[in-house]
């Protein structure tokens, strides 16, 4: 049974000052706690959920804050539970008493898809205003960089990557055809036992003409009358799973931007010193704070973006120039960065050259660092 939001029990004053008396005051969380009003970011959330209808959601700032113990310690679900059932300093932190009951480990996937990116950008942009309204964040100077994200995946085979993507879309249409996907099923049972003895190349041949043939049945099947009975979750279900399964067959013909695993998608293969496969984390860091005021979480195969522009438009400062540190991947940024709250006006760019050279103003050139770093010379409206 799902725990109801009443049943939380906030911390008791009593508790409160034992725990701050064994908690360190320079301890993480209790600087944390001290720095960001959680409680601003309460309205963004609870527009999320639909008022007064159906049960009550468990309070979110304290969903959030559960988030944020995940990120920082780098704990699953389930482990952020764990972690403060036992540990005083993250029951501190969430504000919970001793005796409260914790969620279910399956709600913090709830608030999250409840939630939305949207919503998180929006709780993302209202923490950097914090930081700017106590003086931090000064709006003066942007660095731009980016790093990498390796996935948490198992990279599999291509015949095993074929087979995980050809199961996920029979889950799909099992609610649609249940008597045709077993009739799927047995030939793909049948065709593992039939080519255990053949080259891979063969194999992957037959797997690929399965695939394709289960992909031209389920392309019709969202036309069919029957369809729009089933609940919108199955439809998009099976929508997702299409859409992977012509991805991946686009992918045997050549495609540069491969699918790497049906479990997660988006990961791609991309190269930072060495291959690897994840995702890019391009960011904005203001150069005064060094506190990160904008990311872009990109495909690792995906080129960087001109991050700059989103925050321009968010909140009222002007990029007034652009400078930049010269590498191979910076001549397309930077000339084709256009700030909207700065087309109307000359954007100044302006690329320095490796040490011991002096800068140009007109010619972009290449060198061999690995680091790309964007200065974007900022002026408040």
């Amino acid at each position: 049974m799902m725990l109801q939001s009443h049943e939380l029990i906030p911390m008791t004053d009593a508790e409160r000052r034992v725990w701050e008396q064994v908690i360190p005051v320079d301890h993480y969380l209790r600087r944390l706690a001290t720095a960001v009003d959680f409680e601003r970011f309460r309205p963004l959330l609870e527009a999320s959920y639909a008022g007064n209808f159906g049960r009550p959601p468990l309070d979110v700032v304290v969903m959030l804050k559960l988030e944020v113990l995940e990120r920082h310690y780098n704990l699953s679900d389930r482990g952020v539970m764990d972690s403060s059932a036992l540990n005083i300093a993250c029951r501190w932190f969430l504000g919970l008493s001793l005796t409260s009951p914790l969620p279910h480990n399956t709600s913090m996937t709830y608030f999250r898809t409840r939630v939305g990116a949207s919503t998180m950008q929006k709780v993302f942009d209202e923490l950097v205003s914090q930081a700017r309204s106590l003086g931090l964040v000064k709006d003066r100077l942007r660095l731009k960089d980016a790093t990498h994200i390796i996935a948490n995946i198992a990279i599999p085979s291509t015949i095993r990557l074929l087979a995980e993507v050809r199961q996920q879309l029979l889950e799909a249409l099992q609610p649609f055809a249940a008597e045709r996907v077993a009739q799927e099923r047995e030939h793909a049972e049948a065709l593992h036992r039939d080519t255990q003895d053949l080259k891979e190349q063969e194999q992957l041949v037959q797997r690929v003409t399965h695939l394709r043939a289960i992909v031209a049945w389920a392309d019709a099947v969202p036309e069919q009358a029957a369809f729009a009975q089933h609940s919108s979750k199955a439809q998009e279900q099976l929508r997702s799973a299409l859409t992977l399964a012509h991805k991946v067959l686009a992918d045997r013909d050549g495609s540069g931007d491969k699918t790497v695993s049906a479990h997660d998608p988006d990961a791609r293969t991309g190269k930072h010193g060495h291959f690897y496969t994840g995702y890019l984390f391009d960011m904005l860091v203001d150069a005064d704070s060094a506190i990160i005021t904008a990311v872009n979480v990109l495909p690792a195969s995906a080129p960087m973006t001109p991050t700059h522009a989103r925050e321009s438009t968010a909140i009222s400062i002007q990029v007034i120039c652009l400078t930049c540190w010269s590498m191979p991947t910076a001549r397309s940024l930077l000339r084709s960065t256009c700030c909207p709250r700065t087309a109307t006006r000359a954007l100044t760019r302006r690329c320095c050259s490796p040490k011991n050279k002096r800068p140009t103003a007109t010619r972009l050139t290449q060198s061999r660092s690995t680091v790309l770093v964007i200065a974007a010379t900022c002026s408040a409206n």
